[in-house]
């Protein structure tokens, strides 16, 4: 598993850098700014997502997905392939934004 706890700033998580086949749990945290994910566009990707007050952006399933306000929570699941490893990735913001990008 692969970790990361920030309380405070700007955080880029970004899975090209990740080799699949050896990490398939990723786990970021961010008390309060806001974080952007980069997700590859030749892996499998399973997110657990959850912001207290702010927004949620999100093209990782080939449509735009965009959520505002407080306390939500949810799970998306990009599956393209079947030949492609999956990550798990698990991602919170307390305040502010969470962002979740393709990287083709």
């Amino acid at each position: 598993e692969t970790f990361a706890d920030y309380s405070v700033g700007d955080l880029t998580v970004d899975l090209r850098h990740i080799n699949p086949d050896d990490v398939d749990d990723v786990t970021a945290s961010l008390g309060i700014g806001q974080m952007t994910v980069i997700i590859p566009d030749d892996v499998n990707v399973e997110v657990d997502y959850k912001v207290g007050i702010g927004q949620f952006d999100s093209s990782i399933d080939r449509g735009e997905r965009e959520v505002g306000g407080l306390g939500f929570d949810g799970m998306l699941i990009r599956a393209d392939s079947d030949d492609a490893e999956t990550i798990h990735l698990t991602v919170e913001v307390g305040i502010g934004s969470l962002q979740l990008e393709n990287q083709y």
